[in-house]
C-alpha cells in the first residue's frame, strides 16, 4: 500500500493486541473502507493467531451497535495468518464526521473496532504494519498486505500437554501466498447491485477452485471461462492468466477486478494472439503462486 504524506497515525490501546496463550480466537480489524470511489464500503479482517475462526453469524457495525449493519454468512471461517474483505450491505459509515467500524462476535461480544477518524474519499484507514497497533490513511489494498509482506504472527500456539508427541496435533498458519489479494493499489470491490442479502466474503481461495472451464481460442474473439466450483466467493484482483505457447513464449494477462461467486462462471475475453490458434498451455496464477493446473489445449 502507498502511504500518502498527510497520514494520520492513531495509537489505539486496543482489543487483543498482546500476545497471550489465552487467546483462541483472535480477529482483528486491519483495514477499513468508509467512502469509496464506486461499490460498498467494506472492512478487512485478519486472524494473526494459530486457530482458525468461525465468523458464522458474527456483524459489523459502526460507532453505534444495534443501527444498520452486516451479518458475515454462516459457514464463514478465517484461517490462521490470512485475511477477509466483507462488503458492507448496507452505507453505514460517516463520511464528514468521525466513525469507527465494531466487529462483534455471535454472542454479541464486542471483539474489535477501529479508532474514530475521518477518512479522505477513496483511502482507507488501516493498521501499519498489519495486525499493529498503528493506524494510517492511505490507499486501499483490499485482501493484501498493508505493509507489502506478511506479519509475524502475534498470538502464541497453546501450551503443550501431557499427551505424547506423537498424539499433538500441530496447526500451522497457512501460506500468505493462498489468500485470495488485490494488488497494492486502488481497486474497486463489487458494486452494491452485485451484493446478495447477505455479504458477499472474499476468502481464502484453495488450489483449483477456480478452474479454467472452457477456452475459445480460433476467431476474432478470444476468451476463457472461468468456474469457482468451491463453495465461498474469490475475488480475481491479483489474478493472471499465464499462456505458454508451443515454441515457449510465455505472456501472462491479468484477470479483472471482480468477485466470482460460489458455481458461478466469468468469460475473460482477450485481444487477438493472446491464444494461440495451434495450442498452448494455460495457467492461473495468483502473483508467484500457481492456484490451478495448466490445461493444454
Amino acid at each position: 500500500m502507498r502511504w500518502i504524506t498527510a497520514a494520520i497515525v492513531i495509537i489505539v490501546v486496543g482489543v487483543g493486541l498482546q500476545p497471550s496463550q489465552a487467546q483462541t480466537r483472535l480477529v482483528l480489524i486491519n483495514e477499513v473502507m468508509t467512502n469509496p470511489e464506486s461499490g460498498s464500503e467494506w472492512v478487512e479482517l485478519y486472524n494473526p493467531g494459530w486457530l482458525p475462526v468461525n465468523l458464522s453469524g458474527w456483524r459489523i457495525d459502526d460507532s453505534v451497535i444495534g443501527g444498520p449493519h452486516t451479518v458475515i454468512a454462516e459457514g464463514v471461517v478465517l484461517l490462521p495468518g490470512h485475511l477477509l474483505v466483507v462488503p458492507l450491505t448496507s452505507v453505514i459509515l460517516n463520511n464528514n464526521d468521525p466513525d469507527q467500524v465494531q466487529l462483534s462476535d455471535a454472542d454479541g461480544q464486542l471483539i474489535d473496532q477501529s479508532p474514530l477518524a475521518v477518512v479522505p474519499r477513496a483511502h482507507t484507514l488501516a493498521r501499519q504494519p498489519d495486525g499493529g497497533a498503528t493506524w494510517q490513511v492511505g490507499l486501499p489494498s483490499p485482501g493484501w498486505w498493508n505493509s507489502g509482506a506478511p506479519p509475524t504472527i502475534l498470538a502464541l500456539p497453546p501450551p503443550a500437554t501431557t499427551t505424547t508427541t506423537d498424539e499433538i496435533e500441530t496447526v500451522e498458519p497457512a501460506p500468505s501466498e493462498a489468500i485470495t489479494t488485490a494488488e497494492p493499489t486502488l481497486s474497486p470491490v463489487p458494486d452494491e447491485t452485485e451484493l446478495a442479502a447477505t455479504p458477499t466474503v472474499t476468502a481464502v481461495a484453495t488450489f483449483e477452485q477456480v478452474v479454467i472451464n472452457e477456452i475459445a481460442a480460433a476467431g476474432e474473439s478470444e476468451w476463457v471461462e472461468l468456474y469457482n466450483r468451491g463453495e465461498v466467493a474469490v475475488m480475481l484482483a491479483g489474478w493472471m492468466l499465464e499462456r505458454v505457447s508451443n515454441s515457449g513464449t510465455t505472456v501472462r494477462r491479468e484477470l479483472p477486478v471482480t468477485e466470482i461467486g460460489p458455481g458461478e462462471r466469468l468469460v475473460v475475453g482477450f485481444t487477438k494472439g493472446v491464444l494461440p490458434d495451434d495450442g498452448a498451455r494455460l495457467t492461473l496464477w495468483w502473483r508467484e503462486t500457481p492456484m490451478s493446473e495448466p490445461v493444454h489445449y
